[in-house]
């Protein structure tokens, strides 16, 4: 009978242990890719960044926190690339919009507040140029919404509201 007994404990199952530690790898995997994503996005090579991101998103780690900063400094770095691929295209309205959309997620990004600032200030160089206008003369000044006539009318909507209320 003493046999029995012995037979009758519960041995663990094999394995058990290892469920706990593949979450961990997962995880630690996880977050070298966000750390070598991080650094290619500091050396402005977003596009090797975005490939990082996504790998270590695929690893499909358990630990939120890890997998949400995977998703944002992914999205941070896609709106990064296509800011500067806009602007060296000079599609500077869609810089700007990129800048925005960006900026919008992540407000304390500097390197989009300055790409946005920089565009903004070819943007209007470039229309007064276009103008025939010396752009350093400020009585020539004109600001982007004076020269996009639908931003004109927004704000003249938001001036009549800003009245009423």
């Amino acid at each position: 009978m003493a046999e029995d007994a012995n037979q009758s404990e519960v041995l663990p199952v094999e394995g058990a242990n290892t469920l706990d530690s593949n979450k961990d790898l997962l995880s630690e995997k996880a977050e070298v890719f966000l750390c070598k994503g991080n650094e290619r996005c500091r050396e402005k090579d977003f596009v090797d960044a975005i490939r990082l991101y996504t790998e270590g998103i695929e690893v499909n780690c358990k630990d939120d926190e890890v997998k949400a900063k995977l998703h944002s400094n992914r999205a941070k770095a896609y709106f990064d690339l296509g800011a500067r691929a806009s602007f060296e295209l000079k599609e500077l309205e869609e810089t700007i919009t990129w800048c925005e959309k960006g900026l919008d997620i992540d407000h304390e990004n500097s390197a989009l507040s300055k790409l946005k600032e920089t565009t903004i200030s070819v943007l209007s160089k470039s229309q007064h140029e276009a103008e025939g206008k010396d752009p350093s003369d400020s009585s020539n000044t004109r600001s982007i919404s004076e020269a996009e006539p639908e931003n004109d009318a927004n704000e003249t909507n938001l001036r009549s509201k800003a009245k009423t209320e």
